[in-house]
Formats: C-alpha cells, structure tokens, sequence
C-alpha cells in the first residue's frame, strides 16, 4: 500500500511478462528507463522570503522546477537533473531550480520512495506554487503550460 509498496514492481514486471525475454528483460529495460516524479514546489513567498534558500529564489511562471535535496528526499541528482535540463530545452521551455534550505526540514516526494523496490533512474520535478497545503494554492498558469510540453517532448 502507498508508494513504499511493491505497485510499481508488480506493474512492470506483469508488462515484462509479456516481453519476448519475460522478466528477464527487467534487468536491461530497467536503467534505460526513466521516471519523471511530478509534484509541485515551493516558490519564494513575498511574505516569507527567509524561508528560501538566499542562492535559489524560483517564482511563479518562471518555468519547470527541477527539486534537489541532498538528504535524497527528492531524487533529482546530477545526471537525472542534466538530463530534465535536456527535454526543457528541446521542449523550448524555461526550468529553475529547487533546494531546501539546508538548515531547515523540508518535503519530499513520493519518487523516492516508489523507486525502493525498482531502481529506475528518476527526476523529481514540478511547478511552483504559494502556499502549499493551504486552502488558497497559487501557482501560474503559465508554468502548467510548459509542463504539458515537456510531458509531450519526454513521451515523443
């Protein structure tokens, strides 16, 4: 149950199974694959600047967020990140960004944690928003936009 269980496992192994080599083909079809985890981020709050990280300020409509986080809590690392950077630029759209401040607890997402039970090579990334979690989320319309076209170009 949830994104710790075995879900993402069972799926693609039941795909596999109806490959010509079965499961077997997990092994090879596994890193020349790719997940895209997309949730949103936090944009920097004009109410609340102290809560970004003073190097890395992304803000509403400014493009793809591409999330980091040393802890692992994101998955994003150098290679996945470079190659998210790649599809923005093919898809002929703007990307930030993302850390948590290293002093305070930040979120995560559930790429990480799918990903315990298929070591599939992943990116964390999203759009922006004000507020997350509250009863009034603000992101910009704009930012929707080019995440639609990067789903397009990440999926041609």
């Amino acid at each position: 149950q949830g994104a710790g269980s075995t879900f993402l496992l069972d799926t693609v192994e039941r795909i596999a199974e109806e490959l010509p080599r079965g499961v077997k083909a997990l092994r090879s079809m596994v890193p020349g694959s790719f997940l895209l985890s997309a949730d949103n981020g936090h944009a920097l709050h004009p109410n609340h600047p102290e809560k970004c990280d003073p190097t890395n300020r992304p803000v509403l409509n400014g493009g793809i967020l591409i999330k980091y986080a040393s802890t692992q809590r994101y998955a994003t690392d150098g290679l996945s990140g470079a190659f998210v950077k790649k599809l923005c630029e093919d898809a002929g759209v703007p990307y930030q960004v993302f850390h948590n401040r290293s002093d305070m607890a930040g979120g995560g997402t559930l790429g990480s944690i799918s990903t315990s039970q298929v070591a599939f090579p992943l990116a964390d990334i999203g759009v922006t928003e004000l507020a997350m979690h509250s009863v009034f989320e603000t992101a910009g319309v704009k930012d929707f936009a080019y995440l639609v076209k990067l789903a397009e170009t990440f999926f041609a």
